[in-house]
């Protein structure tokens, strides 16, 4: 998982149970970048689970546009395309990025659908991409007394 991925995460005070939440996925996320996904899960026994099919599609796409977000000069959509392309031909196929795998043209379109998205979402409220907290009250039940 992408490093720079972590700080689009909502962070900021924990005042409400949804930033907590927030602020412990995060915190889960960089354990396991720096130490592995078992010493993470070790650390939040009780807590952290598996990650579903979908939560983890979603994080690749997060993954993406934060990429894609971070691009110098400027984002670029065919030059993101092409490298993610070259790049997931060396990844076995539940490790790429990108309903386009290695398919330039595929990938291509991919990001441009994940921008549209993410674009109408921030203009509209829904976006539930990185940066929205109660995105995570769904995969988080935390009960303390548990």
């Amino acid at each position: 998982m992408s490093e720079n991925l972590v700080k689009y995460f909502a962070f900021g005070e924990m005042e409400t149970i949804e930033s907590a939440k927030s602020y412990a996925l995060r915190l889960f996320i960089q354990i396991q970048i720096k130490h592995g996904e078992e010493v993470a899960r070790k650390i939040f026994a009780g807590w952290g689970k598996p990650l579903s099919k979908t939560q983890r599609a979603e994080i690749k796409d997060w993954e993406i546009l934060a990429r894609y977000d971070q691009m110098s000069p400027w984002p670029n959509v065919q030059k993101l395309a092409r490298e993610l392309a070259e790049e997931n031909k060396a990844l076995p196929p539940d490790q790429q990025r990108g309903a386009g795998g290695i398919d330039e043209n595929n990938m291509d379109e991919y990001i441009r659908r994940l921008r549209r998205d993410r674009k109408k979402g921030l203009a509209d409220g829904t976006w539930q991409g990185p940066g929205c907290e109660t995105r995570w009250s769904e995969y988080w039940t935390i009960d303390p007394d548990e």
